[in-house]
């Protein structure tokens, strides 16, 4: 059966100082899983699979990535009681949604820095440093 590709324009996750920052999708697939990480300064290039290539970057790679703390890890052996408050931890990390709020503050602070210029992130390979 045929069938019929239809592109869209991805999601905006943020915009600052005139710079639009679109979130990534695996395979550019809408349908599949946005990345925690990786984003893109370009509508058309939104494959997260090999970040650092065009317009696609991995927002731990800025230099003014913060990596926040988490609450403990579920491995290991606990008590159900020390499971339980683990867990509320962690449900409230993701309520708060901790990861894109720090995404968030790295990549204004970069732009702010003028670590991403004209779509592309700027490093010490980029800048000739």
């Amino acid at each position: 059966m045929p069938y019929k590709d239809v592109w869209v324009k991805p999601d905006v996750f943020m915009r600052y100082r005139g710079v639009i920052i679109y979130y990534t999708y695996r395979y550019n697939n809408v349908n599949d899983s946005v990345s925690e990480y990786h984003y893109t300064t370009n509508e058309e290039d939104t494959d997260y699979k090999e970040p650092g290539d065009g317009f696609v970057f991995d927002v731990r790679e800025l230099e003014t990535w913060i990596e926040p703390v988490h609450p403990p890890y579920m491995s290991g052996e606990m008590s159900i009681e020390e499971h339980n408050r683990r867990q509320g931890l962690w449900d409230m990390w993701h309520k708060d949604r901790m990861t894109e709020r720090y995404a968030k503050m790295a990549i204004r602070n970069a732009i702010k820095k003028g670590l991403l210029v004209d779509g592309i992130m700027q490093t010490a390979r980029h800048i000739g440093v």
